[in-house]
C-alpha cells in the first residue's frame, strides 16, 4: 500500500511528499534545490532516519534544479545511513538531473535506479553486507532480513516467486511459494512481536538440485517441538496429527501464528520446522523441484 503524505514545502520553489513502498519512506522532491531549500530536505532526511528508517528513497524525478548544496544533501543522507547499515536510493530518470550527477561522478557513488517496486526494494536489500540485510558470496544463494513488520511480508513473497522463477521452478508452482513464503513470515512476525523482539526475520534462497527457501525467526518461546511433533520438534512432508491440529486450531485465538503450520504442512510437500540453528527460535525449510535448467544465480 502506498501512501502520500505531504511534508511541507519551502516556498513555492520545492515540495516535498512522501509514500510508502513497503516501510521504507520515498520522498518525493519537486522545484528547485538550492542554497535556499536544501535544508528542508536535509531535515526531511534526518527525521526519517531519526524514526529507524535504515533505508530512504529519494524521488528526484520533479526535480526542475539542483545545485552544488542539494547534492551535499544526498552525499550527507548516504553516509548517515551507510554509518547505521543502510542506504539512501536515488529515483531518477531526469535527463537534466541525470547529466549532473554524471558531470560529478556521483552516478557512480549513489544507489540510483529509475522507480522502486517492493520486489526491487527488498532485492537491493539483499545486495547490502549490514546488519539489516546480507548476502552470501555465493551466486547460487540470496540472504536477507527484515525488522519483523508486516508491511515486509508481502514484499517478502514477491521475491521469492522472482527468485524461484529466475531458479526453473514451474510456473504453475509460484502461487504455492508466494503463499507459502508469505504464511512462514507472516509467522515469525507475529512470534516476534508476541513476545517484544526487535531481531531481525532471517530468509534464506538457495539452489541446488532444488529452489529452498528458509525463515528462521528469533522468538524464545519454542512451541514447534509442542506443536509439529517429531524428534526434535521436526515435521517432514506430512499434516500434523488430528491430535495436533486439534490443539493448534484450539490455541489459534492465543497463538495465530502457529495456525501456519497447519496450512504450510497441508501446502508444502517438502517441509521441515526445527529449532534454529542458534538453539532460539525455529526455522521453517520448504523446497520445490526445478522443471528447468537455470544459471542458478538468483539475483
Amino acid at each position: 500500500m502506498k501512501r502520500d503524505v505531504d511534508t511541507g514545502a519551502v516556498g513555492p520553489e520545492l515540495q516535498l511528499r512522501r509514500r510508502q513502498v513497503g516501510s521504507i519512506p520515498v520522498v518525493a522532491v519537486s522545484g528547485e534545490i538550492d542554497v535556499y531549500t536544501a535544508p528542508r530536505l536535509r531535515e526531511v532526511t534526518q527525521q526519517l532516519a531519526s524514526e529507524g528508517h535504515p533505508t530512504i528513497a529519494v524521488d528526484m524525478n520533479e526535480v526542475e534544479f539542483c545545485d552544488s548544496t542539494g547534492l551535499g544533501v544526498l552525499i550527507g543522507a548516504r553516509k548517515r545511513l551507510q554509518e547505521s547499515g543502510g542506504d539512501l536510493v536515488v529515483l531518477c530518470s531526469n535527463s537534466g538531473i541525470m547529466k549532473l550527477l554524471r558531470l560529478t561522478g556521483l552516478d557512480q557513488v549513489l544507489t540510483i535506479r529509475d522507480e522502486l517496486s517492493e520486489t526491487e526494494l527488498v532485492r537491493l536489500m539483499a545486495r547490502m553486507g549490514n546488519d539489516n540485510a546480507f548476502t552470501s558470496t555465493d551466486p547460487t544463494v540470496v540472504r536477507f532480513s527484515f525488522s519483523p513488520s508486516a508491511a515486509y511480508v508481502r514484499a517478502a513473497r514477491l521475491v521469492a516467486a522472482d527468485v524461484a522463477e529466475k531458479a526453473g521452478v514451474a510456473s504453475n508452482a509460484l502461487d504455492e511459494i508466494r503463499q507459502a513464503i508469505g504464511e512462514a513470515c507472516s509467522r515469525a512476525v507475529l512470534r516476534h512481536k508476541e513476545n517484544a523482539i526487535d531481531a531481525q526475520v532471517r530468509i534464506e534462497f538457495s539452489i541446488s538440485d532444488r529452489f529452498i527457501a528458509k525463515v528462521t525467526d528469533s522468538a524464545h518461546d519454542v512451541r514447534a517441538s509442542k506443536s509439529v511433533g517429531g524428534a526434535g520438534g521436526e515435521l517432514r512432508a506430512n499434516m500434523p496429527s488430528s491430535q495436533q491440529r486439534t490443539e493448534i486450531i484450539d490455541e489459534a485465538e492465543e497463538h495465530p501464528e502457529e495456525v501456519t503450520l497447519v496450512v504450510l504442512a497441508g501446502l508444502v510437500e517438502d517441509l521441515v520446522v526445527t529449532p534454529s540453528a542458534t538453539g532460539v527460535g525455529t526455522t521453517i525449510a520448504m523446497s520445490w523441484p526445478l522443471s528447468r535448467s537455470s544459471d542458478k544465480s538468483p539475483l
